[in-house]
């Protein structure tokens, strides 16, 4: 891990041997950070993290701004509804208690409302 800084801010590389954990934006960042230091492994982390994603692109492509509307009631309709990419059906209900656990806690690291 690298600590850098520049001006007030100090950001901290959180690369990884899994090229998943690489975040794309500040928001990943912080909420790798923050599972980290709740004790997460990386794999979870990856598995999280990826769920997140989809999540991410599933409120871009219906035009609802995460920062504002990226509540536990969005996610819980969110995870009760998606569809696996591969089959085009429901995911387990394991896969779906994943998907609420990944985002409610994403939500919680960057201070979401809920």
């Amino acid at each position: 891990m690298r600590i850098a800084t520049a001006g007030s801010c100090v950001y901290i590389d959180v690369r990884s041997r899994l090229p998943t954990l690489v975040p794309r934006d500040d928001r990943e960042r912080q909420v790798i950070q923050a599972w980290r230091r709740a004790g997460l492994k990386d794999g979870s982390i990856a598995v999280y993290l990826t769920w997140v994603r989809r999540f991410r692109a599933h409120l871009r492509s219906q035009g609802i701004d995460e920062a504002g509307h990226a509540t536990h009631a969005e996610v819980m309709l969110y995870a009760k509804s998606y569809s696996g990419p591969r089959r085009g059906r429901r995911v387990k209900q394991r896969s779906r208690q994943i998907v609420r656990n990944a985002i409610l806690t994403t939500l919680e690291a960057v201070g979401s409302s809920t």
